[in-house]
């Protein structure tokens, strides 16, 4: 057996310095995404510069690490930051982090601790002492992750209706009816979506299909198309494509002409291309249906919406999204109390006269 490493106090710095370059190996080997990684490199950027980069780690108590936790979770999400996150709904004032964000920073940190424990930058890990878990809401929460039906089908008649006032993106309805419609009946990931080229469409035994050659980790998958979001696509295709400007690298003109999607500048469309453009739709919501709505709410709400209308199970779900897991694709299935309640209700043995009443001896 191995004996551990002696004792070697070193910075905060440097014990994320050297735990990121153990990610990068692992994504050379193959055995992390990069965008995994690239995860680890902000929530461990953050980390350094709330705990203090010429801190010693070895001098992190427990509660230490509760309060940074906590201070990451009080902050506004990076992601907006030139106008800040709206509220989750109307009314409510603006909020942090939310739980799931918060939990995900704090996986990273407890690892980068395990990590600095084996290499013997820790006398001892502080972390299974630490309080502030944070979890995501039970999966009987009232207030939905996911947009609904009602709010999806909205959202669609939205982009059918736009009349841009501009010339040079007359075609963008079209393009944003497709990109919504694949987001809410297959639940593509918005990384994914943008990867897409012309020449991931393909026909097979009659039915459309599209081939995710970008999913995460790496893999690739077919998923199938309804022939309404088909034949929206090939509209979409024979519009008239906008031209990158003159500045426009090579690479980037080539790139733009395999994309499926591009933007009205002509470039392949980006995440937070389609990030702006369903916040912009959102807006435009009954006040009724508005709510903050993003890429990866739309792909809740595919796996929602096909699992409670009866459309496919747990399984076919798993395998529609891409995920390992069925675990991971739990995650994704809003269950609200009225659902629960209906299942109940249509319980077989919920059903007709009490038991011990059917089974009375005819007079």
């Amino acid at each position: 057996m191995v004996s551990p490493p002696p004792f070697q106090p070193v910075t905060v710095e440097h014990a994320v310095r050297e735990y990121l370059r153990d990610i990068e190996r692992a994504v050379t080997g193959g055995s992390l995404s990069p965008r995994t990684a690239a995860t680890y490199h902000r929530d461990l950027a953050e980390f350094t510069v709330l705990a203090g980069g010429s801190t010693v780690l070895n001098s992190l108590t427990p509660q230490d690490l509760d309060d940074i936790v906590l201070a990451y979770s009080a902050q506004p999400d990076k992601r907006f930051t030139k106008r800040p996150k709206p509220p989750p709904h109307p009314g409510e004032s603006p909020i942090g982090r939310g739980p799931s964000t918060t939990a995900r920073f704090r996986q990273s940190i407890s690892r980068l601790f395990s990590a600095s424990l084996r290499l013997g930058y820790l006398e001892a890990n502080p972390f299974p002492d630490t309080r502030v878990r944070p979890r995501s809401t039970g999966l009987t929460s009232s207030a939905r992750k996911a947009p609904t039906l009602e709010t999806a089908e909205a959202l669609l008649d939205i982009t059918v209706g736009t009349r841009p006032n501009r010339e040079d993106r007359s075609m963008l309805p079209q393009r944003d009816t497709a990109i919504l419609r694949l987001l809410l009946e297959v639940g593509l990931r918005v990384g994914e979506l943008c990867a897409l080229d012309r020449t991931d469409l393909r026909i097979r035994d009659h039915v459309p299909w599209v081939l995710v050659r970008h999913g995460k980790g790496g893999k690739e998958r077919d998923v199938p198309l309804s022939q309404g979001t088909y034949e929206v696509i090939g509209e979409w295709l024979e519009l008239p494509r906008p031209t990158p400007p003159a500045s426009t690298s090579e690479w980037d003109v080539k790139d733009a002409q395999r994309a499926l999607f591009v933007s009205y500048r002509g470039r392949r469309l980006r995440p937070r291309n389609v990030q702006d453009m369903i916040a912009r739709y959102a807006r435009q919501l009954p006040p009724e249906l508005r709510r903050h709505i993003t890429p990866h709410s739309l792909r809740h709400a595919a796996a929602t919406i096909l699992l409670s209308s009866g459309a496919a199970d747990a399984r076919l779900v798993q395998t529609l999204l891409g995920h390992a897991n069925l675990a991971t694709t739990g995650v994704y299935l809003d269950v609200t109390d009225t659902a629960v309640a209906d299942a109940v209700a249509r319980h077989p043995l919920a059903r007709g006269n009490k038991p011990h009443q059917r089974h009375q001896p005819p007079h």
